[in-house]
């Protein structure tokens, strides 16, 4: 008897937790009245298509879909706030040949999780969010367009835990939005990762990029923090920040590229990028190349094993302090400077860092730069 008393409250407390994580997630959108509705499978009044619940759904509801009747063919467009939940991330498939988007939301407070998205190389757009705010995509395969995300003047959307494959264009590319959150996410044989362009605020964490033409590309985008991502086999740039200031990129692993850290035309008099705790090896042209910016600070960053390891190119008022250069073909130089035009300082700085105390040699071989620093106006 006792047995029985404990399993039927195990079973009892199972069911509760199940239903206080549905409940939590219908509070989420602020409908105590909140409904579920289901697609495919074999229950009663269960819809045959997505859209179709879409349609019928209030704002707050949830939308469940079995993977029973996958390939779901359809192009989805939300315009509510909805809970899309699959029942499997990597048999619950929506696909479309739309040439426009597979998902198109343009509602606050949506989330989709738990599907295999697929464009077949036509959609712009596999999801596309337009003038949406509080987005979550979370634990998603999302295939085969020319952008995977693409989010368009939208605010605090998160994107967390997707695979994001096989994109021509970008993996994810957030153009005027602000405050979006990238973590955790596998981007793999995309031509670029993530494209941040004219936003502020993005948090870019803990990804991987896998045999991508580039990794992450900043385009005149502020206040950003690339964090604690792993690069391997980037065919060109790991990181490249454009016309892009005070942003932190720090304790990245960017390995097997061209350029690890490219810094361009960040000129502003008040903000600057800071460039920290990286690891950044075995690329074929440099580790890290500053060129026509301002008071960048490169700081405590192991560079090994690339043909350069620092190149500087016009970085005035540049900081470069307590990095470890390793076995690199030229540790550092400076490339042909001209200062505002007139004639060409690079002879002069290079014989100042070669020379300079702040280079020194330990026994196991390595050369630490410790300390240097410019301010050349």
């Amino acid at each position: 008897m006792n047995v029985e008393k404990i399993a039927i409250w195990v079973a009892f407390m199972l069911i509760f937790v199940n239903i206080s994580s549905i409940t939590y997630e219908k509070a989420g959108n602020g409908n105590n009245d909140a409904k579920i509705l289901y697609v495919g499978g074999y229950g009663k009044g269960n819809y045959s298509s997505i859209q179709a619940a879409i349609d019928d759904a209030m704002p707050g509801d949830t939308i469940f879909v079995y993977d029973d009747s996958s390939p779901y063919k359809e192009t989805l467009f939300i315009n509510k706030s909805l809970i899309l939940i699959g029942e499997n991330m990597n048999t619950t498939i929506i696909e479309s040949d739309n040439w426009m988007q597979v998902i198109k939301i343009s509602a606050d407070n949506v989330k989709i999780k738990g599907f295999s998205i697929r464009g077949f190389n036509k959609a712009y757009a596999i999801i596309y969010c337009n003038h949406s705010n509080n987005i979550k995509i979370e634990e998603n395969n999302i295939l085969s367009g020319k952008n995977g995300i693409y989010a368009f003047f939208c605010n605090n959307i998160s994107i967390d835990k997707n695979n994001i494959l096989d994109c021509n264009a970008n993996g994810i590319y957030n153009l005027f939005s602000n405050h979006t959150t990238i973590c955790n996410n596998t981007m793999k044989y995309n031509n670029q990762g993530i494209e941040i362009s004219h936003s502020t605020n993005a948090k870019i964490e803990s990804n991987i990029f896998i045999k991508n033409n580039y990794g992450i590309f900043l385009d005149n985008s502020h206040n950003c923090s690339i964090v604690k991502n792993e690069m391997n086999l980037t065919t060109v740039h790991g990181v490249f920040l454009f016309s892009s200031t005070n942003n932190v990129v720090m304790e990245n692993n960017i390995q097997n590229g061209k350029w690890g850290i490219l810094i361009d035309g960040a000129l502003n008099l008040i903000s600057f990028n800071l460039i920290s705790c990286n690891i950044i090896s075995n690329q074929e042209i440099c580790g890290i190349e500053l060129e026509w910016s301002l008071g960048d600070k490169i700081i405590g960053n192991t560079i090994s094993h690339n043909k350069v390891g620092l190149r500087l190119t016009s970085p005035f008022g540049a900081i470069i302090i307590n990095n470890n250069f390793i076995q690199n073909k030229r540790h550092a130089y400076f490339e042909k400077w001209l200062f505002f035009g007139f004639y060409s300082i690079k002879h002069y700085m290079q014989q100042l860092l070669e020379s300079s105390p702040s280079f020194s040699q330990n026994n196991s071989g390595k050369t630490h730069a410790r300390e240097y620093s410019m301010g050349y106006f």
